[in-house]
C-alpha cells in the first residue's frame, strides 16, 4: 500500500494497455477447449478407443494382438460351477463336478464352439480381465468370488418383519377433507415377495411411501411395526433400500462410475475394492447392463443441453441395480417394470425373486403383470379408492372374493387373476356384465367387501404368517452370530485385485478353503443360536450388505466421492466449466472493447467511473445464467438424502470444492482482460484488490442464488427472491444516487445490505486512491465550449481570461483524484471492506447449509 503514502502523479499517456488482457483470453479460450474436448471424448467412447489404437498404441497388428479373445478351456469353465463345499463328500463332489462340467461344457459350447471369450468393453471400463480366473461372465455364471461374496451375504442376512395397522392418510382441502388411504393393514415377512396392486388412484404410491418411512404430509394415522417395535426411521431407511419410478442420475457419468458412486457410499468399508467391482458387475449382469459400463448415463443437463445416453429402460434398470447394490433387508420398488420390455421386466422381478430368496423383503407396486412375473410374488396387496380390498397370498385372492364377496372367477372370461382382480375393484369405468361377468361398480360395493376383508383379516385369518415364511427359506432371527470382519480380506486375497496377476484359480485356493471353512462355521452356529438376541438387536442388527450404519462410509470418504462426483458433473457439461469459462472471457472483451484505451486525464474520469459500476454489474447478474443449475443440484440433493446416502456437510464442502476453484479463475480471467483493454491504474495492488473484489462479489452473488434455490419450491420462486435482493444491491450501491443525496434518510440504511455498495467503493480506491493526473495540457475544448452553455448567465466564462487559463492551466496543474472519494464519501480502509465481504459470504454459506439441513427433513415426494 505505499501508493497511498505519496500520491503518484500520472502524464497523459494516450491510454497504456495492459498486456495481460492477451495471455487471459487466450488461456480461456485453450482452457474450454480443453474441457470440451474431454466431453466429446466422453460422450463418443468407441471413436476415441478408435483413434487411440490407430496413433497411439503403434501398428495395427499389435493392437489386434493385444485385443484378441482369450481362450477359456471347458475344463476351466467346469470349474465354475463347482460349489466350494468342504464339508461334502468326494463322491458328491465328483458327482456335482461331473455335472457341473456338463452343464459348462453345454453353456461354453451353445452349439458352436469349445471355447468362451471375456468381453473386450471389460477392458475397457476399467473392470478387472478375470476370465483368466475362471470368471464366469461369458457363460452367464457367477464367477468364483461372486459366490463367495452372495454366500458371505446370505450368512449376514438377518430378518426385517413389517407390519401395519390401520395405515391412513387424508388432507385437507378446499373441497374438504379428501381420504387416500382408509384402514389398510398388512404385513411382509423376511422372504417374502410382496405386490401392490390397484388402479389409478387407488393409494398405492402413497402406502409405498408411508412403508418406506417417506411420508410426512398429510392426516397420517395408523402404525408401521418392525421386528414386532416401533420403527425407528433414520436406522430403517439406512437398512431398506427404496427405488423411485423416477431416477435421478448425473446424466454426465458413465454407467460404472455411476455404480461406483453408488457402491462406495454404500457398501461395507472393509469390503476390498476387488469385491466391490465384482459386486458391481454382478448386479450390472443381473439387470442386463454388463455391455453399458462405458455408456453415459444421459439425459437432459441444467440448461437444456440433451446429452444421448441410456434408453428409459435401461435407466431404469440401472436404478434398480444401485438400489439392491448393498443387499438392504428390505426394497422397495415404484413401478419397477414401467418402460420395460416383457423379457427385460421378467429378468428383472426373477433376479428380485432371488434376492427374496436369500431372506430380503421385496415389495413393489406393479400394474398388469405378465403370467410369469404374478407367479413370482408370494402375497398380494389389493387396493382402491384407498380401501383395502384384500391382502394374503397371491393364489387365495381369487377364492376370497369368489366365495367370500360373490365374484365368481372366471378363467375363460376374465384371463389372468391379476388382470381381474384389478377389473373387478375399479369402479371409474362400465363394465357391463355380459363382458366382464360380475363386477363392483360403485363405492358402496367397495366399502361392503373392503369391510368383509377387514373383518376377516382382524379375525386372524389374514396372509402369510411366520411359519411359512420360514418355509420358504428365510434366514434365522438377529442376535446369531456373524462372520468376522477377517472374512473380507479373506475374500480379497482369494483373487487379488483387479487386473493383478494373483487373481487365478490356484492361488487363492488356500484363501477359498479359508473363507468357505468360515463361513461353514457361521452357519453351524447360527442353526445352533435359534432366536438369541434381544429385540432391540432384532431390529439393530446387521441385514447384508444393506444393514449399514452412518459409518458405511465415513466422512472423508462420502467427501472424496462426492468432490469427484462434483468434478465430473462440472467438467463433462459443456454449459457449465467450459461454457462459463468461454462467457466471461467474451463479456470481459465486448465491455473492454466499449471502454477501449481510457487515456490518464481528466476527460476519462466519468468512462473509468463507468467501468467501475459496471464491472460489479456484470458479475451480480452472471449467476442468473446458471439458475438452472442451481436448481438441478437440489433435485439431486435431495434424492441422496432420501436414502440416507451421505452427511449433507460432506456434501456442501465437496460441492463447494468443486466448483469455486473454477469460479474463481473465470472471475479473475474476467477482471484482468477488462482490466487491460480498459486501461485502467498501472500498479499491481490496485490490480489485486480490483481482481479480489471481483471474486468476492461474484461468490456472494452466485451464493445468494443457491440459497434462493435451495429455500424456494421452484426456480420462478427463486428468481423473485434473488432479482430482490439484486435491485437492492443496485439502487443502493452509491454510485446511481450518492447515499447522502437520499431524502428518506431511514431508507438509506438498506445500503448495508448492498455487497455491490462494498465492492464499489473497494474498486474506486484501488483505482483513485493516493494518485493524481497531470492537466498541463489543459480541459479538453468539448469542456470548455459546453460550460457557457451550461451556465448561460456567468458572462465571464466566455471571456478570453478564462477560456486562456482552462485551456493552458500550467505545467504544474494536477486533479486530484482522492477527492472523488470524498465526494462519494469512500472512506473505508481496505481491509475493513474485505472483511466485510468475507463476512457477508459467509453468512450466506451458513444460511444455505441450513437450507439443506431443512430439505432433509422435508417430504420429498
Amino acid at each position: 500500500m505505499a501508493a497511498n503514502a505519496t500520491a503518484s502523479v500520472l502524464a497523459p499517456h494516450g491510454g497504456t494497455i495492459h498486456a495481460m488482457w492477451i495471455p487471459c483470453v487466450v488461456f480461456a479460450h485453450v482452457f474450454a477447449g480443453y474441457f470440451m474436448l474431454r466431453m466429446l471424448l466422453v460422450m463418443f467412447p468407441k471413436a476415441t478407443a478408435d483413434f487411440k489404437r490407430k496413433f497411439c498404441c503403434g501398428s495395427s497388428t499389435s493392437t489386434q494382438q493385444k485385443h484378441t479373445p482369450k481362450p477359456v478351456s471347458p475344463k476351466a469353465a467346469a470349474a465354475q460351477h463347482v460349489r466350494f463345499d468342504t464339508a461334502s463328500s468326494p463322491d458328491q463332489s465328483k458327482g456335482a463336478a461331473a455335472a457341473a462340467a456338463a452343464a459348462a461344457a453345454k453353456d461354453a459350447n451353445m452349439g458352436r464352439s469349445t471355447t468362451t471369450y471375456y468381453d473386450a468393453d471389460d477392458e475397457e471400463a476399467g473392470l478387472p480381465d478375470i476370465s483368466a480366473a475362471g470368471n464366469g461372465a461369458a457363460t452367464g455364471v457367477p464367477s468364483q468370488r461372486s459366490q463367495l461374496l452372495m454366500r458371505r451375504l446370505s450368512t449376514m442376512i438377518r430378518p426385517m418383519a413389517m407390519e401395519w395397522q390401520d395405515i391412513g392418510c387424508s388432507y385437507n382441502t378446499s373441497s374438504g377433507m379428501r381420504t387416500v388411504l382408509k384402514a389398510v393393514y398388512g404385513k411382509a415377512e423376511p422372504g417374502d415377495m410382496l405386490a401392490l396392486m390397484g388402479p389409478s388412484g387407488a393409494g398405492k404410491s402413497t402406502l409405498m411411501d408411508i412403508l418406506a418411512g417417506r411420508k410426512s404430509v398429510g392426516n397420517l394415522t395408523g402404525s408401521v411395526l418392525v421386528n414386532g417395535l416401533p420403527r425407528k426411521k433414520d436406522e430403517f431407511a439406512r437398512k431398506t433400500a427404496y427405488v423411485p419410478q423416477d431416477d435421478n442420475f448425473m446424466p454426465t457419468m458413465t454407467v460404472l462410475e455411476t455404480c461406483s458412486y453408488y457402491a462406495t457410499l454404500t457398501l461395507p468399508r472393509k469390503l476390498g475394492k476387488a469385491t466391490r467391482q465384482e459386486r458391481i458387475k454382478e448386479v450390472l449382469a443381473a439387470m442386463g447392463l454388463s455391455h453399458t459400463t462405458g455408456t453415459l448415463v444421459g439425459g437432459t443437463l441444467p440448461g437444456g443441453i440433451i446429452l444421448r445416453g441410456l434408453s428409459g429402460g435401461e435407466r431404469k434398470r440401472l436404478s434398480i441395480a444401485n438400489g439392491i447394490m448393498s443387499t438392504p433387508c428390505i426394497v422397495f420398488l415404484d413401478e419397477p417394470t414401467s418402460g420395460l420390455d416383457s423379457f427385460a421386466a421378467l429378468s428383472v422381478m426373477s433376479y428380485m425373486r432371488s434376492m427374496a430368496g436369500s431372506g430380503q423383503t421385496v415389495v413393489s407396486s406393479i400394474h398388469q403383470p405378465r403370467a410369469a412375473i404374478w407367479a413370482l410374488f408370494d402375497a398380494v396387496t389389493l387396493l382402491s379408492m384407498g380401501r383395502l380390498m384384500f391382502y394374503g397370498p397371491r393364489e387365495e385372492m381369487s377364492p376370497w372374493f369368489s366365495e367370500g364377496c360373490g365374484y365368481p372367477y372366471d378363467p375363460r372370461m376374465h384371463g389372468l387373476v391379476s388382470d381381474w382382480g384389478m377389473d373387478l375393484v375399479n369402479i371409474g369405468f362400465k363394465k357391463p356384465e355380459s363382458l366382464f361377468g360380475r363386477m363392483m361398480n360403485t363405492l358402496e360395493e367397495l366399502d361392503t367387501a373392503a369391510d368383509a376383508f377387514r373383518k376377516r383379516y382382524l379375525a386372524g385369518q389374514n396372509g402369510l404368517t411366520a411359519p411359512a415364511a420360514a418355509a420358504r427359506g428365510a434366514p434365522p432371527p438377529a442376535g446369531s452370530p456373524t462372520p468376522s470382519d477377517t472374512e473380507f480380506a479373506l475374500l480379497d486375497a482369494a483373487y487379488g485385485s483387479p487386473g493383478s496377476n494373483a487373481n487365478t484359480q490356484q492361488g487363492g485356493a488356500q484363501a477359498v478353503a479359508a473363507m468357505n471353512r468360515a463361513l461353514d462355521t457361521v452357519q453351524e452356529a447360527e442353526q445352533r443360536g435359534g432366536n438369541a438376541g434381544s429385540a432391540g438387536e432384532q431390529q439393530g442388527g446387521c441385514c447384508g450388505m444393506g444393514g449399514r450404519k452412518p459409518s458405511s462410509a465415513s466422512w472423508f470418504t462420502q467427501f472424496r466421492v462426492l468432490l469427484w462426483r462434483e468434478f465430473l458433473s462440472v467438467t463433462r457439461n459443456p454449459a457449465d466449466v467450459a461454457g462459463r469459462c468461454l462467457i466471461f472471457s467474451w463479456l470481459a472483451i465486448f465491455v473492454g472493447l466499449i471502454y477501449y484505451n481510457l487515456s490518464s486525464d481528466v476527460d476519462s474520469l466519468r468512462a473509468r467511473l463507468n467501468v467501475l459500476f459496471v464491472e460489479p454489474v456484470i458479475l451480480l447478474l452472471l449467476p442468473y445464467v446458471y439458475m438452472s443449475l442451481y436448481t438441478a443440484d437440489k433435485q439431486y440433493y435431495i434424492a441422496d438424502s432420501s436414502a440416507k446416502l451421505y452427511h449433507p456437510s460432506a456434501y456442501y464442502v465437496a460441492k463447494q470444492m468443486a466448483v469455486m476453484p473454477f469460479a474463481i479463475l473465470n472471475v479473475l480471467l474476467f477482471s484482468f482482460t477488462l482490466y487491460g483493454l480498459a486501461g485502467l491504474r498501472p500498479d499491481g495492488w490496485a490490480i489485486g484488490i480490483n481482481g479480489l473484489m471481483s471474486v468476492l462479489m461474484y461468490l456472494i452473488a452466485a451464493q445468494v442464488l443457491a440459497f434462493a434455490a435451495v429455500v424456494t419450491p421452484n426456480q420462478d420462486v427463486a428468481f423473485m427472491l434473488a432479482i430482490a435482493w439484486t435491485a437492492v444491491n443496485l439502487l443502493m450501491s452509491n454510485f446511481m444516487v450518492r447515499y447522502k443525496d437520499m431524502t428518506q434518510v431511514w431508507f438509506s440504511q438498506l445500503r448495508y445490505i448492498s455487497a455491490m455498495g462494498y465492492a464499489f467503493e473497494g474498486y474506486a480506491q484501488a483505482e483513485f486512491k493516493g494518485i493524481k493526473y497531470s492537466c498541463a495540457g489543459g480541459l479538453a475544448p468539448s469542456i470548455t465550449a459546453y460550460l457557457p452553455i451550461f451556465l448561460p448567465n456567468t458572462p465571464i466564462l466566455r471571456g478570453t481570461l478564462v477560456t486562456g487559463q482552462l485551456a493552458n492551466p500550467g505545467a504544474d496543474c494536477v486533479v486530484e483524484l482522492g477527492s472523488i472519494l470524498e465526494y462519494f464519501e469512500l472512506f473505508r480502509p481496505l481491509w475493513m471492506i474485505v472483511v466485510i465481504l468475507v463476512g457477508y459470504l459467509l453468512f450466506f454459506h451458513i444460511v444455505t447449509y441450513l437450507g439443506f439441513l431443512w430439505l432433509t427433513k422435508k417430504e420429498k415426494r
